[in-house]
């Protein structure tokens, strides 16, 4: 039975739990189900993953069950139920990094962008950034430009850009950022590099624009029909 309880790591936790004790003050029982849950995510068990993340984070696990609950519901689409997660967690201690990212994510797809944004500052302010700056800095600019903050936007792509000159989502924004800035030649150099590297249609769109605005009648009309 004992080699049995030890030939997976998931198996190895539910010994442990199949041990715990019933008392109810005994500390640190939470520990095997987080664990699990762990090794479920790893196995692509999402469901059990998430029972095992529930059933820690009823056990006084300072919230790391729920904010794994709320990375499910964020994969999953789920927005509003992932924000309901990361609150809670937050409420029950998890104060660690990747809590305002993730955050910030939830509330950018439902549309409350101010918020989004002052998450995304607080996540720069944490140690270590998660899941890194660049990233950071790239959504961060991504909301300031919805929110017509056009020179913050483009401080941040710029900054992203520094720490990965190859960012593409970083790259695209900022040529975007540029043509609400009528630099027309730069977002078009822009578009065009990443047309040569990886090709779609936002980077033809961008272009076009681009073109349209430097009297390219021909160019943009031949970017609008690859778009």
């Amino acid at each position: 039975d004992r080699v049995h309880s030890m030939s997976s790591p998931i198996r190895v936790w539910s010994d442990a739990i199949a041990k715990l004790p019933d008392d109810p003050r005994a500390v640190g029982r939470w520990f095997p189900y987080l664990n699990r849950g762990d090794k479920q995510l790893d196995q692509g068990n999402l469901r059990e993953a998430f029972e095992d993340f529930r059933m820690s984070s009823t056990l006084g696990d300072k919230g790391m069950g729920m904010f794994n609950m709320g990375s499910l519901l964020l994969g999953a689409g789920r927005h509003a139920e992932a924000l309901q997660a990361y609150d809670k967690a937050q409420q029950l201690g998890y104060d660690f990094p990747g809590l305002r990212y993730q955050r910030g994510i939830a509330l950018h797809v439902l549309g409350r962008r101010a918020e989004a944004h002052r998450e995304f500052e607080l996540a720069l302010t944490e140690t270590p950034v998660l899941p890194r700056r660049e990233a950071v800095l790239a959504l961060k600019g991504r909301v300031a430009l919805e929110m017509g903050q056009v020179d913050e936007a483009i401080a941040d792509f710029e900054a992203a850009l520094k720490l990965d000159p190859r960012h593409l989502r970083a790259r695209a924004d900022l040529g975007m950022a540029w043509l609400l800035q009528r630099n027309y030649a730069g977002a078009r150099t822009m578009f065009s590099q990443l047309i040569e590297e990886a090709p779609d249609g936002q980077a033809y769109y961008g272009r076009a624009l681009a073109n349209h605005g430097l009297r390219n009648k021909a160019e943009a009309l031949a970017d609008i029909e690859n778009a």
